[in-house]
């Protein structure tokens, strides 16, 4: 052990160049409750803010970032320092967040689908408690979002969307049988606006409640033996389940009219789709 002259520690006893003398830093003072209280309640506090769009009610803390980002936009290089240390700060939290939801969706999905596909396969219905895993939505941009569950009343809204696009379907079927080869031959006059009506109907459901093309052939197929009265019984008991009521053994109107018609529904609901543009 070194000794000291007196004058000055022991080398062995002073601190190293470059080492703090209090690594750990001054003692945190205790955070006050009542403090922490009064900044949460003025920070979600509305006020009254006016400006050149005129009155607004804003909390708090809105208001504080507002003033912050007005410095940023006035060119204060510290408020532009400190906004995108924030920006960095609240855009990783974000993201780990978002990664964290993916994690757990992609779980969710290879634990679930097993569980849905014995109950297939037993004839059973799906676990009314889980989200179907094909109604898992996965964004690597937004995170996780949910489709359904199916149940209760939103079961009945998609089953009634179920119905009326089976009610198209056989409808379809009826048109092409009572067409003339001459219609058949004419674009004016060929059938299908109840396919087409089907199929803008089939992007309302979820991707598993939908058709395939070759069930929908198998289906085409079963009826090309039946007898047309029994076709139209069938139609009609189809109708009736969707709960619309077309008048036994009516047809559609021929495609191309069946297209303008859907285009003037479209464009009056706002989504212009210019199917006719598609075909030509």
């Amino acid at each position: 052990m070194s000794k000291s002259d007196g004058k000055d520690p022991p080398k062995d006893g002073r601190f190293r160049k470059g080492q703090s003398g209090n690594p750990n830093g001054r003692p945190k003072k205790p955070r006050s409750p009542i403090a922490d209280a009064l900044t949460l309640k003025m920070a979600e506090q509305k006020v009254t803010v006016r400006d050149t769009d005129g009155s607004h009610e804003l909390t708090g803390i809105e208001v504080a970032y507002k003033a912050r980002f007005k410095s940023v936009v006035g060119g204060s290089a510290m408020a532009q320092r400190d906004y995108i240390r924030a920006f960095e700060e609240a855009d990783a939290a974000r993201r780990a967040k978002i990664d964290e939801e993916i994690e757990w969706a992609h779980n969710y999905i290879r634990d679930a689908r097993p569980i849905f596909e014995r109950a297939a396969q037993r004839g059973e219905p799906e676990p009314p408690e889980l989200v179907h895993p094909d109604d898992v939505i996965i964004d690597p941009k937004l995170g996780v979002r949910f489709r359904g569950p199916f149940v209760g009343d939103l079961r009945a809204a998609l089953d009634k969307v179920i119905a009326f696009r089976d009610a198209l379907l056989l409808q379809s079927i009826l048109d092409d049988r009572c067409a003339l080869k001459a219609d058949r031959a004419d674009p004016e006059r060929w059938p299908g606006t109840a396919r087409l009506m089907m199929n803008i109907v089939e992007m309302l459901l979820p991707v598993r409640f939908r058709k395939t093309e070759k069930q929908i052939f198998q289906k085409a197929f079963e009826y090309r033996r039946t007898p047309k009265r029994q076709l139209v019984k069938d139609v009609h008991a189809a109708w009736k389940a969707a709960g619309l009521p077309v008048p036994r053994g009516a047809t559609f109107p021929p495609f191309r009219q069946g297209v303008r018609m859907t285009e003037q529904i479209l464009e009056d609901l706002g989504h212009p789709l210019p199917l006719l543009a598609e075909l030509d």
